[in-house]
């Protein structure tokens, strides 16, 4: 995937009873380059399990993300834990590059909650 411009916004992703992984963009494999792509209002929820990265999840694969922006994302838990608002990433190989993270949220209810703006986990 290549993407030049452009935005991501207000998206989704949310479960109930499992975990739930980027709200704007989830990366599992492959190869991504996102440029001047802003990222934003994106949220990753989980009723029951863990949320992880509100705006863009990272667990392999090559995401390569320069310029542009994420913003305003939340990763939201109700009863485990919360793994980067904005940004998380655990495993694959991930760079950005002149990337603004903003206001960004990581928050569980019952648990704790990592990387408001970004959480890394293990290589990456």
């Amino acid at each position: 995937l290549t993407m030049e411009g452009g935005s991501v916004g207000n998206c989704s992703a949310l479960a109930q009873t499992d975990d739930a992984y980027g709200g704007g963009v989830e990366m599992d494999d492959g190869e991504a380059t996102l440029t001047g792509v802003s990222i934003s209002g994106c949220v990753a929820r989980s009723d029951s399990s863990q949320a992880n990265g509100g705006g863009v999840a990272v667990y392999g694969g090559v995401l390569t993300m320069e310029g542009g922006s994420v913003g305003d994302c939340s990763a939201l838990a109700q009863t485990t834990s919360a793994w980067g608002g904005g940004v998380k990433m655990s495993g694959g190989e991930t760079t950005l590059t002149g990337v603004s993270i903003f206001g960004c949220v990581a928050r569980s209810d019952s648990r704790q909650a990592y990387g408001g703006g970004v959480d890394v986990y293990g290589e990456c």
